[in-house]
């Protein structure tokens, strides 16, 4: 399934965005823990549970996803200080300071000058910058303003999900019960983690 990856690390920095910082009521407490648990819960159901069975094998890849999702989970709560600025402003920013650290990157390993794109490649690299990236980041930063980084960072657990439905709608795939339970789970986990948010106002 093409969500795996992707479920794993998000399903980790929507827990560690929830938890992490702050001092809140019992209530929302309760709530940010039940609801992270049911996200987390949701998102394993839908990539299904053998995805962990190779836990702690590879401990060097699986520590690089616990990293990028709290350095994931930091700029969501982070980004909450930049509110003052336009989120235009600070997407740039973002992807600005991205560029100086990955485009080095990116000529040392995957040596461009040696690569052969297709006009279909290059087309999909500008469509995933300008609407994937740019547009994307504009967005994300505008909603850390209004819904606050647990609003945003649960938002995370849907994404898994949000793959397989489009996968049934678009390429008619066929998907287990279980699968469908872990969507209702995760969108649970979501209702609940934005009902402790509002908790706190």
């Amino acid at each position: 399934m093409t969500q795996t990856s992707n479920g794993r690390e998000f399903a980790l920095l929507g827990v560690l965005a929830l938890l992490w910082g702050g001092s809140y009521p019992l209530i929302s407490v309760v709530l940010r823990c039940a609801g992270a648990g049911a996200g987390l819960v949701g998102v394993v159901l839908i990539v299904g549970p053998d995805v962990l069975n190779g836990l702690g094998r590879d401990v060097l890849a699986q520590g690089a996803v616990i990293l990028g999702a709290m350095l994931y989970a930091g700029a969501a709560l982070y980004g909450r200080q930049l509110s003052h600025l336009s989120a235009r402003v600070t997407a740039a920013g973002t992807m600005i300071w991205a560029s100086v650290w990955l485009i080095p990157a990116a000529v040392i390993v995957d040596r461009p000058w040696t690569l052969n794109p297709s006009a279909e490649s290059l087309a999909a690299a500008v469509a995933l910058a300008l609407f994937s990236t740019a547009f994307a980041m504009t967005i994300y930063f505008r909603l850390i303003r209004t819904l606050g980084p647990a609003g945003v960072a649960s938002q995370s657990y849907l994404r898994a999900g949000i793959g397989v439905v489009l996968g049934v709608v678009l390429l008619g795939e066929t998907i287990e019960p279980t699968v469908w339970g872990g969507i209702a789970t995760a969108l649970a986990g979501v209702v609940l983690i934005n009902l402790a948010s509002r908790t706190r106002r």
